[in-house]
């Protein structure tokens, strides 16, 4: 019995860890490569857990193979850096803007816009972060992420 009220327990302890202060929204934006454009996209912060929250806003070109990289890279504006919220807020959005280069390699090219809990001074912890997917497609439709990145990739290896 004490046995199974200390796994319980540890369960339940996991669950409320696990939690995130927020979420974001849309999960995913996909827009087809147009030469020269700019976009604009608004992302939606959601307070869910209804605290002070102090979050910082990022651009992540990680997942970019290196050609992609060097056409994409900074072409994403946000419009907020620091977004704070207070207890009683429920939401807040920030504006993406992209403006796309005359030229990208073919492909499925997957940049991530998110926000992460800012780091507190002297606690040590994990930060709470979420992303949005934004994809821009050239030279593809509509294909699963696994498969437009093996072309991506099959494309760069001579």
């Amino acid at each position: 019995m004490v046995r199974k009220s200390f796994i319980y327990l540890l369960i339940c302890l996991l669950l409320v860890f696990s939690v995130n202060a927020f979420l974001i929204g849309p999960p995913k934006i996909e827009m087809q490569f147009q030469p020269g454009s700019t976009q604009e996209h608004t992302i939606t912060l959601f307070n869910n857990m209804r605290e002070n929250i102090n979050l910082e806003t990022y651009v992540k070109y990680d997942y970019l193979t290196p050609a992609a990289l060097q056409a994409l890279d900074n072409s994403i504006v946000l419009n907020e850096s620091n977004i704070f919220f207070t207890a009683s807020d429920v939401s807040k959005s920030f504006t993406a803007t992209i403006t796309l280069p005359n030229s990208i390699p073919e492909g499925l090219h997957d940049i991530r816009i998110g926000a992460v809990e800012e780091a507190v001074v002297g606690v040590v912890g994990s930060r709470s972060a979420n992303e949005v997917r934004f994809l821009v497609l050239y030279g593809v439709e509509h294909l699963s992420t696994t498969s437009a990145k093996r072309i991506v990739y099959e494309r760069e290896i001579p």
